[in-house]
């Protein structure tokens, strides 16, 4: 939790300063040194995906959402993605299926762990209890006629 926050304004922040050009930043890819514009191009979709999940991931856990466990296999989904377009955009298909080698693992263990440990599996069914209790409360029924 402490660190989602962090790493979604940090993306959000890198997005803006690239957009800005920010001569301040210094942007680079693979090594390169490249322009703001050139790494927002490049990046910055994924960059703007990647901080506006850590920011949810991180209202999600504060908020106690059963939704959270998505949100953080999304985060990871999407990361995954970054990697394959940039593994195919640097090295063609060889590069792509190094990307799957090196972050499908975490991956596969991150959705173990939502999905698979048992106590984790029954800490967000209790949340998903929870929510359904406070929906059934919030619920106004619905009188007809004066």
């Amino acid at each position: 939790m402490y660190l989602a926050p962090a790493a979604g304004v940090a993306c959000l922040l890198g997005v803006l300063a690239a957009a800005a050009n920010a001569r301040f930043v210094h942007f680079t890819i693979n090594g390169d040194a490249v322009t703001g514009h050139e790494f927002l191009r490049t990046v910055g979709a994924a960059f703007l995906v990647l901080g506006t999940l850590a920011l949810a991931i991180a209202y999600s856990i504060w908020q106690e959402r059963s939704r959270t466990r998505w949100l953080i296999l999304g985060y990871w989904a999407a990361l995954l993605a970054l990697e394959i377009g940039l593994g195919f955009a640097n090295s063609g298909t060889a590069g792509a299926a190094l990307a799957v080698i090196h972050t499908s693992p975490f991956l596969v263990v991150v959705g173990w762990y939502l999905f698979g440990k048992a106590n984790v599996v029954d800490y967000f069914r209790a949340l998903e209890r929870a929510e359904a209790a406070r929906a059934g409360r919030d619920i106004k029924p619905s009188g007809g006629g004066a």
